[in-house]
């Protein structure tokens, strides 16, 4: 599988960098996580993440499984050393004694599953479990486990029916070493029935993250509910070694979510807090209300979002703000604004932007789009622009440049062979005179020739000139203005537009 770029730390530009995989929001779906280790006392806490400090901007989560308790033994002792990642420490697993269990554990073995964790063996002498879940009556549906004869760590599934396990090792790794810190990202997925599982020591300076090895489990994972153990597994198979940093989602992470977790270790790798006054955070997130009423405008080279109506409580989501070409296709996210904020202004484009869209994130998935067209909005294509004619097709306005009497001379044509209807555009150039706007529209007249005819416009939004690009390769701005009658004409500019 091709290796996918992560950023170490996720921030709303590199979105535009990762369209199958742009959000965040790892409370979504979260069953359980458990740091191990208490930032206060810095010693082993079995509690989950259910009522974390509000400075460590983790919000409380209800609902999820725990605490966990002692299995077979006392409790693991501390230890001041975590994984690359700044954490609070790890949790000290003897292999002989201090696996740790939760009781009520039905709930993490949801249809699909993410689990990821931080350990460190001690020692690699015998079959050791990392996590574990048993099946309801026997057996293990999955399990993170290190084969000694192998000398490889392997993801296990069972089956529906109790009968078929598959195995996918962790080949990219390959033989891990003892004394050095692993992050693990094991997976299953019910839509697809193909299992994975991702573990490496640490990112590379690309920070991308390593090859998954993945495999089909034809039957489907078993459905039953059972007992979830850390550093333990069925025949004594204790973990030797130091272990922190175990979550369990309901559903898959995307890249940027395991990069997330990865550098963030245990803690604070929400990328979000609660709402003023809410104590709480679902489970399963629903996606926000998507924005609506956009109002869009801009000139050559700056759009603006004047205004939209934020559908959700206000203060609680903030909004991309992602911007097009003339083609729709190739987007860019421009801005994240904060929660309250519905405007914006963004320069440096050419006249081929055209299009925006916003959307809510925050806390589960994002909402839908909604997306508006600046008006005015002009189709460009080969260089030309594409508007609309009395006959309802489309023609191509070009600009010509030619050189008379030695000077060069840029005038304006029109290709009289229709063109396929755009995705959208213009019916006129909507054009200022003297600040006054004005349609230059496409019209035939009786000898069956198009041309140019003027109507007052109306719109407020008008351009002051519109770059084309002419056939010597350079963009020449259309503007309007008046002749010696007084009328209203069309004034390619003779010398190139300043890029």
């Amino acid at each position: 599988m091709q290796c996918i770029p992560c950023p170490l730390i996720w921030q709303p530009d590199n979105l535009a960098e990762q369209p199958a995989n742009n959000f965040v929001a790892l409370v979504n779906g979260l069953r359980a996580s458990y740091p191990l280790v208490s930032i206060f006392t810095h010693d082993v806490d079995p509690q989950d993440e259910t009522g974390y400090i509000p400075s460590s901007g983790v919000p409380a989560v209800t609902g999820i499984t725990g605490p966990l308790s002692a299995w077979f033994g006392g409790y693991p002792t501390y230890s001041a050393d975590s994984g690359p990642p700044s954490g609070e420490g790890s949790a000290i697993f003897t292999g002989a004694q201090g696996g740790l269990r939760a009781d009520t554990a039905a709930m993490l073995n949801a249809p699909s599953i993410g689990i990821t964790c931080w350990f460190k063996f001690s020692s690699k002498v015998g079959a050791q479990r990392v996590i574990n879940y048993a099946a309801t009556g026997g057996g293990t549906v999955f399990t993170l486990r290190y084969s000694s004869v192998q000398d490889r760590l392997n993801w296990h599934i069972l089956d529906a029916g109790q009968a078929h396990e598959v195995i996918i090792s962790a080949a990219t790794l390959g033989s891990p070493a003892a004394d050095t810190w692993y992050f693990a990202y094991c997976y299953y997925d019910a839509s697809t029935k193909r299992a994975g599982v991702q573990i490496f020591s640490d990112l590379d300076p690309t920070h991308s993250l390593p090859a998954t090895d993945e495999g089909a489990v034809p039957f489907g994972k078993n459905p039953s509910g059972g007992q979830f153990n850390i550093a333990y597994g069925p025949s004594f198979e204790f973990f030797k070694g130091k272990i922190y940093g175990v979550s369990n989602w309901a559903r898959l992470l995307n890249p940027l979510e395991v990069a997330r977790v990865a550098h963030a270790s245990a803690y604070g790798w929400p990328t979000f807090t609660p709402a003023a006054g809410e104590a709480s955070v679902d489970i399963e997130a629903t996606a926000p209300d998507a924005p609506s009423n956009l109002v869009v405008s801009g000139d050559i080279d700056t759009i603006s979002l004047d205004s939209f109506t934020d559908n959700n409580t206000p203060g609680t989501y903030s909004h991309e703000v992602w911007i097009s070409d003339v083609t729709g296709n190739n987007w860019e996210l421009v801005e994240t604004l904060e929660p309250g904020i519905t405007e914006g202004t963004w320069e440096g484009f050419n006249s081929d932007v055209q299009s925006v869209r916003v959307r809510a994130i925050g806390r589960g998935n994002p909402s839908d789009w909604a997306t508006a067209i600046a008006p005015g909005a002009y189709f460009f294509l080969y260089g030309a622009v594409l508007l609309k004619a009395d006959d309802e097709q489309w023609y191509f306005v070009r600009l010509e440049t030619t050189t008379e009497e030695g000077e060069s001379v840029t005038t304006l044509a029109i290709d009289p062979t229709p063109y396929s209807a755009p995705l959208y555009g213009a019916e006129f150039l909507s054009l200022l005179i003297s600040g006054v706007p004005w349609g230059a529209h496409l019209v035939f007249d009786e000898d069956g020739h198009l041309q140019f005819e003027f109507v007052q416009d109306g719109e407020t939004s008008a351009l002051s000139s519109i770059d084309i690009l002419s056939d010597d390769g350079q963009p020449y701005a259309v503007s309007l203005g008046l002749d010696d009658d007084n009328n209203p004409t069309i004034l390619p500019a003779q010398t190139p537009s300043v890029s």
